[in-house]
């Protein structure tokens, strides 16, 4: 789907009736089907995935950031990133890639704003969010994308996160991510409904359905 689509169909539904949406559905039963997708995968945890990778025991694996810290430092430099080749009619010039933004704040309990203490707390959050402090925390963390915002950027020594920093842009272009677009009271049924996909013999027309009986229910 072109973004505008993808942007419609996943915060309203409407999948079956998208042709594009049932390429790529199509698409998705058939890599299944071929058995590209490890064994079980619908019930497969991130740590999982992570362990199995870094240990050389998968070819490839889609993470973010935060799964870079991770990889053994010798297997850093063999790690090649990149995007998910574009299928025949896709919509992107390039191999696309997901990039996500989150956020991070403090809660201030109500014996915290007393006027007695509002100052203190205000010095803390001041000194935590200075930008050499916020950037020793982006690279502690495999933030990317924080340790650009800073506008200083900290010294990576993982070389995975300076690639997907420096190299990674360049080459994909970047998708729609469900994640920003889906309604929130849909986040955990999509995951249900999501997973049952993998289920041998589903095909594209019960996975569609089943994804917009979502949006009506």
């Amino acid at each position: 789907m072109t973004p505008d689509e993808a942007t419609a169909v996943y915060s309203k539904g409407g999948y079956c009736a998208s042709p594009d949406a049932m390429k790529g559905i199509n698409l998705f039963t058939q890599l299944r089907d071929a058995n590209v997708f490890v064994k079980d995968s619908q019930g497969y945890t991130a740590d999982q995935m992570d362990a199995a990778f870094y240990a050389g025991k998968a070819a490839m694996m889609s993470a973010g950031s935060w799964a870079f810290g991770d990889a053994p430092a010798d297997l850093q430099s063999n790690v090649q990133l990149g995007g998910f080749p574009q299928p025949s009619g896709g919509s992107y010039d390039k191999p696309t890639a997901y990039q996500g933004y989150t956020g991070s704040g403090f809660f201030v309990s109500p014996n915290g704003a007393k006027d007695a203490k509002i100052g203190l707390v205000q010095k803390f959050i001041s000194a935590w969010y200075e930008p050499d402090n916020a950037a020793a925390y982006a690279a502690a963390s495999n933030g990317p994308t924080a340790v650009i915002a800073t506008g200083t950027p900290a010294a990576i020594d993982n070389k995975i996160t300076a690639a997907a920093v420096n190299d990674v842009p360049k080459v994909v272009d970047y998708a729609v991510m469900p994640d920003t677009v889906v309604p929130g009271a849909l986040d955990d049924p999509m995951i249900r409904q999501t997973s049952l996909a993998y289920a041998p013999g589903t095909d594209a027309q019960a996975i569609c359905s089943s994804l917009d009986s979502l949006y009506t229910s």
